[in-house]
C-alpha cells in the first residue's frame, strides 16, 4: 500500500544528545504522525554497532506487506563511520520511499560528518540536558500536562532528590501522582521518594549492578503492584545506555576521573558513580551488548503482547541478564522431559 509521504515529515531523521526523555517524546510524535498518515505500521528497532547499514537499507526499500509503513529507529548511530554504509545511506536518502522513515539516535551531541550531510540540517536535533533554572519550569509543565498541581517546596525537595534528566523525573513523577492523586506536596515527595527510594527503577538498577538477583525480582515484584512495566523497561534501558557508553570511553583510555562528567553520561551523584563502576565490573563490554539487544527485544515483546503477561517478561529478562550474561533464553538450562 503507497500512501504519500507527508510534507512535514522527513525521510530520516537525527536525534543525539543525552536527554533520553525527550528525545523518546519526539520519536513518539513522528510514530503518532506516522499512523495518522499511514494506519498501522511496522516498527524496527536496531543498534549500529552489530546490524549490518546493508540489511536495515534493504528492510527500508523493500517496504511491508501488511502494513502502511515502516518505522526504523537505528541507534547508537556514533558507531556508523564506514565509508561503504555512508555511501549506501546517501544512495538510499536521495530516492526514499515515501512509505519509509529512518530515525538515527545517539546519546553523543556529535556524529560522523558524513552522516550529518547525509540526514540535512532539517532533520538533526539535538536533545540537551537541562540547566538547572530550567527544572522547575519543566517539572510543574509535565505535572500540569497530566492534569495536576504541585507546591513549590514539593518542586524543590523532588529536585534535589533526582538526578537531571527528564527519564528519571517522569518516572518519579508519575509514580507520585498513582499513589497519592493529582496534587502533590512536600509531604508526598518526603514520604514517597526519600523514604521509600527503594522501590524505583534506579534502585532496580542498584541491585541489578551488584548481581543481586534475588533482591532486583523483589524490587520488581513491588513495582509491578504500582508502575507500568514498559516505563520501567524504559528507565532501565536509559540506565544500561550510559553503562554502554562508560565502557566505550574506558577503550578510548579517557581519564577515568572525567568519565563521569562526559555527556551521555553525565552521573554527578558519587552514590550513583559508585552504581556504575560496580555495574561494569559484573557486566564486561560485550555483555552489556548483548543486554542492550535484550532490553530492545523486550521493549517489542511488551508493545505487542497482553498488560498481564508484561511481569513474566520482565522476570525473564532479569534472569537472562543476572543469569545467563544478557542471552535471551531464560529456560534454556531446564531439561527437556
Amino acid at each position: 500500500m503507497n500512501v504519500p509521504r507527508n510534507q512535514s515529515r522527513k525521510p530520516a531523521y537525527l536525534f543525539l544528545g543525552p536527554e533520553e526523555g525527550e528525545k523518546r517524546v519526539a520519536v513518539g510524535q513522528i510514530r503518532e504522525q506516522i499512523i495518522a498518515d499511514a494506519g498501522e505500521i511496522e516498527e524496527y528497532s536496531y543498534f549500529a554497532f552489530e546490524t549490518p547499514i546493508a540489511d536495515v537499507v534493504s528492510l527500508l526499500r523493500n517496504g511491508s506487506l501488511f502494513a502502511g509503513h515502516i518505522f526504523v529507529r537505528l541507534r547508537f548511530a556514533e558507531s556508523i563511520k564506514l565509508k561503504d554504509d555512508l555511501e549506501l545511506l546517501s544512495s538510499y536518502l536521495k530516492s526514499p520511499p515515501a512509505e519509509a522513515t529512518l530515525v538515527f539516535e545517539s546519546g553523543e551531541t556529535r556524529v560522523d560528518k558524513r552522516l550529518e550531510t547525509i540526514v540535512g540540517p532539517g532533520g538533526k536535533r539535538i536533545f540537551w540536558e537541562m540547566f538547572d533554572n530550567q527544572k522547575e519550569g519543566w517539572v510543574r509543565a509535565y505535572v500540569q500536562r497530566r492534569g495536576g498541581t504541585i507546591d513549590q517546596d514539593a518542586v524543590e525537595l523532588l529536585l534535589d532528590l533526582v538526578e537531571n534528566n527528564t527519564v528519571e523525573l517522569r518516572t518519579e513523577i508519575d509514580r507520585l501522582m498513582a499513589f497519592v492523586g493529582k496534587h502533590l506536596c512536600l509531604d508526598d515527595v518526603d514520604r514517597h521518594i526519600y523514604h521509600a527510594r527503594e522501590e524505583n527503577v534506579f534502585s532496580l538498577f542498584d541491585a541489578v549492578a551488584v548481581g543481586d538477583f534475588p533482591g532486583a525480582m523483589e524490587i520488581l515484584s513491588k513495582l509491578s503492584a504500582s508502575a507500568d512495566m514498559g516505563q520501567t523497561l524504559g528507565g532501565l534501558s536509559w540506565q544500561f545506555d550510559r553503562l554502554f557508553r562508560l565502557h566505550r570511553l574506558r577503550l578510548r583510555h579517557t581519564d577515568e576521573s572525567a568519565i563521569f562528567s562526559r555527556q551521555g553520561i553525565d552521573v554527578k551523584s558519587k552514590r550513583a558513580q559508585k552504581t556504575y563502576t560496580s555495574a561494569a565490573r559484573i557486566f564486561d563490554s560485550g555483555t552489556v551488548n548483548r543486554i542492550v539487544v535484550l532490553l530492545n527485544e523486550t521493549e517489542e515483546a511488551i508493545r505487542s503482547l497482553p498488560t498481564q503477561l508484561h511481569f513474566g517478561i520482565m522476570q525473564d529478562m532479569l534472569y537472562s541478564i543476572l543469569r545467563r550474561e544478557g542471552r535471551w533464553r531464560p529456560f534454556a538450562d531446564l531439561p527437556v522431559e
